[in-house]
């Protein structure tokens, strides 16, 4: 009978940590915010033409509540050989442009690796919904060998220490001996 007892104790202790886990595991899933890029690359190795790629950033909000005033920043490897382009403007022509899709850029214009970008016709991001920095373009010549890497986080009212994107993008080639 005592041993009949002990078991049950058991199983009511693992009923509850069960309990306790799934809560915890909900609890987890209203402050879910993802981000990761999605892209394509076409290399050259030909020194003359231009490498690129073509990429987007994603934020999707799982949570269950609204994430507001959502910002990024795409952080490129100190040695990058990628020229930015994309779809936004600086700070001082964002009253003048009301581009679909748009987004401002926050930081310093002449640093050439960080890009802190907001969306100028976004606020927030609903539950369940995405917003994108689409289509951007990094370009790059083969002159020589290079290793380079763009690293994606996601910002917003309540992520101000930023999530980090569930992948990167990476470019690496060797420039041959005799080239």
């Amino acid at each position: 009978m005592e041993r009949l007892l002990q078991l049950k104790k058991q199983q009511e202790a693992r009923i509850q940590d069960i309990r306790e886990k799934i809560n915890a595991w909900k609890a987890g899933q209203r402050e879910a915010v993802i981000c990761f890029f999605t892209h394509s690359i076409h290399i050259s190795h030909d020194t003359d033409q231009e490498c690129m790629m073509i990429a987007s950033f994603h934020i999707r909000n799982l949570s269950h509540q609204k994430m507001h005033d959502p910002y990024i920043c795409l952080k490129m490897s100190e040695d990058a050989p990628f020229q930015f382009s994309g779809k936004y403007v600086h700070k001082e022509q964002a009253g003048k442009m009301k581009a679909a899709g748009a987004w401002v850029r926050m930081d310093e214009q002449q640093k050439k690796n960080e890009f802190w970008l907001k969306p100028l016709d976004h606020t927030g991001i609903e539950p369940g919904g995405s917003l994108t920095f689409a289509n951007f373009q990094l370009k790059w010549k083969h002159e020589t060998s290079y290793a380079a890497s763009v690293h994606g986080y996601a910002y917003g009212k309540g992520w101000e220490s930023g999530v980090p994107s569930l992948n990167q993008m990476s470019a690496s080639g060797v420039k041959g001996e005799g080239e």
